[in-house]
């Protein structure tokens, strides 16, 4: 299985919505543009749903920041995050996924760590996949 490859593909689906294509971060943003999407993940989770052979299935888990400098762009941001990855079926070789669930939300936030600050949505995507 590969992490990575699972991973690629989310972050080339939400660059497919023209508007993100040019700012969409793996993890920390040092630059601080003043609207971004940062994505997050986490090595998954593997279940043995077979009595013989390796593995079965693997869940990853994406956490994605999408921010701007207004609470109307942060929220701009994350709806198109989510239009891009809701419900989408990610195309990984040597893997067939399920649908990408929208697992959670936290409510908006401003990051006054910054200069100038920017409001960030915080939201947690997951994917099922398995061999193909």
């Amino acid at each position: 299985m590969s992490l990575r490859a699972v991973k690629n593909a989310l972050l080339e689906r939400i660059e497919e919505e023209p508007t993100l294509s040019q700012i969409v971060y793996e993890g920390t943003v040092l630059n601080r543009p003043t609207r971004y999407v940062s994505v997050f993940t986490d090595t998954g989770y593997r279940e043995a749903e077979r009595f013989t052979g390796s593995q079965s299935t693997s869940t990853q888990t994406f956490v994605v920041h999408s921010v701007g400098s207004t609470p109307d762009k942060a929220l701009e941001v994350a709806e198109l995050v989510q239009t891009q990855l809701v419900d989408h079926v990610l195309q990984v070789a040597g893997r067939t996924c399920r649908r990408l669930r929208h697992e959670s939300s936290q409510p908006m936030q401003l990051d006054r760590d910054i200069t100038p600050e920017l409001y960030y949505c915080v939201d947690e995507f997951a994917v099922t996949s398995e061999p193909a």
